[in-house]
């Protein structure tokens, strides 16, 4: 579903990737650092919900994300 945490959490992942492999050609573009910041925040906030709500979950999200915990 969408609206799971976890699903997010991938989600938000894939963007970061693909905006920092961006970053690595574009030096310069200050509004996708920013953006990359926002999501990189975003994302640590949804980790910290599911580490609290369903750790089981949060160990499976990071372990498939090849996350650091």
């Amino acid at each position: 579903s969408r609206g799971k945490t976890s699903f997010v959490v991938a989600l938000l992942t894939q963007r970061i990737k693909y905006v920092a492999a961006h970053l690595k050609d574009n030096k310069k573009d200050f509004s996708s650092q920013r953006g990359l910041r926002a999501m990189v925040e975003k994302r640590k906030k949804h980790l910290l919900y599911l580490r609290r709500t369903n750790m089981d979950g949060y160990k499976v999200v990071i372990a498939k994300l090849g996350l650091k915990d």
